[in-house]
C-alpha cells in the first residue's frame, strides 16, 4: 500500500514540474518580442489596405500604399488614399508560430 501511495505521489510531482516547465515555456515564447520585417508589414498592407480601413475607397478609387513608418517591432504608421481622400493609421501587427501575419489593431489617426 506504502509502494502504491509513493508511485502515485512522485507521478503527481512528476506531472506538476512537467505541467509547469511546459506552461513557462510557452507563456516565454507568446511574450517574447518578434520583431516584424518592415517590408512584410509593407507588402501585408499593400495587399489589404482596402479590407483593413475602416473607410471605404469612394468614387472609384482604390486605395494604395503612399507611406509606411515602422514605429517599432511590431507596429507602425500607415499613409493611404484612393486618390479622392487620404487617411493615416496606427496598425499594430502580430505573427503566429507559422510565420503568418495578421493585424491586431487599425486606427485612423488622422
Amino acid at each position: 500500500m506504502k509502494k502504491i501511495l509513493a508511485i502515485v505521489c512522485g507521478f503527481m510531482v512528476f506531472s506538476g514540474v512537467v505541467y509547469f516547465t511546459v506552461h513557462h515555456i510557452q507563456s516565454m515564447q507568446s511574450t517574447a518580442a518578434v520583431d516584424i520585417d518592415e517590408t512584410k508589414m509593407r507588402e501585408f498592407l499593400a495587399q489589404n489596405i482596402r479590407f483593413l480601413s475602416p473607410e471605404k475607397e469612394v468614387h472609384g478609387g482604390k486605395f494604395y500604399i503612399t507611406e509606411f513608418t515602422k514605429k517599432d517591432a511590431t507596429s507602425g504608421v500607415v499613409a493611404y488614399e484612393d486618390g479622392h481622400m487620404a487617411y493615416k493609421a496606427h496598425v499594430t501587427f502580430i505573427i503566429d508560430t507559422e510565420n503568418t501575419l495578421s493585424v491586431t489593431s487599425f486606427e485612423i489617426i488622422e
